[in-house]
Parts: C-alpha cells; structure tokens; sequence
C-alpha cells in the first residue's frame, strides 16, 4: 500500500483516490488498532457507567455502543479535518462507513463477551467477573473486527495511513 505521508491513522475515507485498495494485513491490523481505541474507550466507560447504576443489559449495550460511535467517530473525524484542512463534517463524511462498521462489529462482539461472561450484569465494577469479561473481550472483539477491516480496505470501503 503507497503512503503519501505519515499521518493519524484514519479509514473510512472511499473517496480519496490517492491509495490504491489493495489490502494487506498490517493495515488492517493498524485500522483495528484505531478502531479498538473508540471502541475500548466507549465500552470500559460505558460498562463503569451502566453497572453502577445498576442498568440492565440492553441500556448498558445501548450505552457502550453510542460512546464507542461517538469516541471512534471523533477520533477519526477531529484529527483528519485538521490534517486535511477541512470541517469536521466534510472529515465525517470521509470517514463514517468504514469507521461504523468497525466500531459495530467491535462492539457486538465485546459486549457479547461482557454478557457471556457476567461482567455486564456483575453489579459492581469492583467485581473479578467485571474485570475478566473486560480482559477477554477486548482481544476476541479486536481479532474479530480484523478480517472485517481487511475485508473493508480491500474493497475500498474503508482505507488506512499509517
């Protein structure tokens, strides 16, 4: 893959024609890297948030899943305006489809994982069942959106500079 410049990684952009679409995997592995950085972030706060409040499983999904969009889709759209010179709903509209279907794929898997496994319905985050669930769903929701961004670079649904 032809890099132009070392830059933030971003994906999602189909319209820049500057790459070429070929995948391989260490860009794939640098696009779930990025994406695992919203979507960890959205799930640990949004896990934190929900057990504590005592929530159920579907507003603890419902919650992890909007912060995880909101934290991945900022992380990629913020640093590519600045970078391109361009508003940041230019930047979102470069980078939203492969950005959502990564973070979707990511976080139906590890809540899945934090479900199975009782941390979701722990009662407290100070629990070991917490804990472990968030150890085991991180890396299985990460090999598991892999392929996907593989897939999505390969078909220039998505793309990655690093």
């Amino acid at each position: 893959m032809e890099h132009q410049e070392h830059t933030p990684a971003h994906h999602g952009d189909a319209q820049d024609d500057t790459h070429d679409t070929h995948a391989t995997w260490p860009a794939a592995f640098w696009a779930t890297v990025h994406c695992a950085t919203g979507c960890v972030s959205g799930e640990v706060l949004g896990l934190m948030i929900g057990v504590s409040l005592g929530l159920g499983p579907w507003p603890i999904i419902a919650l992890t899943t909007s912060l995880a969009l909101l934290f991945g889709l900022t992380l990629a759209s913020v640093p590519l305006a600045r970078r391109l010179g361009v508003g940041l709903g230019a930047a979102l509209g470069m980078v939203w489809l492969g950005e959502t279907v990564s973070i979707l794929t990511m976080e139906t898997v590890m809540n899945a994982v934090d479900y199975l496994m009782g941390g979701m319905t722990s009662g407290t985050v100070w629990s070991t069942a917490f804990w472990l669930s968030m150890a085991i769903a991180i890396p299985v929701g990460f090999m598991a959106t892999l392929p996907v961004n593989y897939v999505m670079i390969g078909r220039g649904i998505a793309k990655h500079d690093h």
